[in-house]
């Protein structure tokens, strides 16, 4: 049987999640074995020593989210927001990411034009072009409804990662956030949800208008 995860270990899992960064990798770079962390030591001094490395490697993240789960992943002191129409920062585009159903009616939006904007330090040069807010239960744990989304726009369909998360604006059924998988043949695509109560469906590749990759998320609630 499975070993349950611990609580610390659950979010060392989301801390990679939203790093995006492949778990050995991860673990190289805070110099802790892959057996180390599968075993129980989290909950003895070993555990501190990892979790201080994390911390160590990882400034933004929040000590008190990684060892009680309170407050938020990143710092408060990592972001700020800039309700101004002078272009420092990255656009939070005026409407939401519908994790669920979707909505016909959003249309695009001229980035340049946005006067909400998050300033994120974490994200310099990371080449983020917008940040969108998510409604719904569809993609929970991971991402949910509230949490804000960094996204970078994809210029070309082939160029995207199967399991991947992203941002589709599409033709029939609005904006929608989720991980993309291969289709039942070249016409189209398979979305599937992180909540294992939505079922997956069929996205036929003539009904997306845009498509953004999910490389973080910010969590407000």
């Amino acid at each position: 049987m499975d070993k349950i995860l611990s609580p610390i270990k659950s979010r060392i899992i989301q801390i990679i999640d939203f790093k995006a960064i492949e778990k050995g990798r991860f673990l190289e770079s805070i110099g802790v074995s892959a057996s180390n962390f599968r075993g129980q030591s989290l909950y003895s001094e070993a555990g501190g020593e990892v979790v201080a490395k994390i911390l160590a490697h990882f400034p933004d993240v929040s000590a008190e989210w990684l060892l009680l789960g309170k407050g938020d992943m990143l710092r408060r002191e990592n972001f700020v927001v800039n309700d101004s129409a002078d272009n420092h920062g990255i656009p939070l585009v005026p409407f939401e990411a519908y994790a669920g159903s979707g909505d016909s009616s959003v249309s695009g939006v001229d980035l340049s034009q946005v006067e909400t904007r998050y300033v994120i330090p974490l994200y310099n040069g990371t080449g983020v072009d917008f940040m969108i807010t998510v409604h719904g239960s569809s993609m929970t744990p991971n991402f949910n409804s509230g949490d804000v989304v960094a996204c970078k726009i994809i210029a070309e369909l082939p160029y995207v990662v199967w399991n991947n998360v992203y941002i589709f604006d599409t033709v029939n059924d609005g904006v929608m956030i989720k991980r993309l998988l291969p289709g039942e043949d070249e016409s189209n695509y398979t979305c599937r949800s992180d909540n294992p109560e939505y079922k997956d469906f069929l996205l036929p590749k003539t009904d997306i208008r845009k498509i953004a990759s999910v490389v973080g998320a910010v969590k407000l609630v």
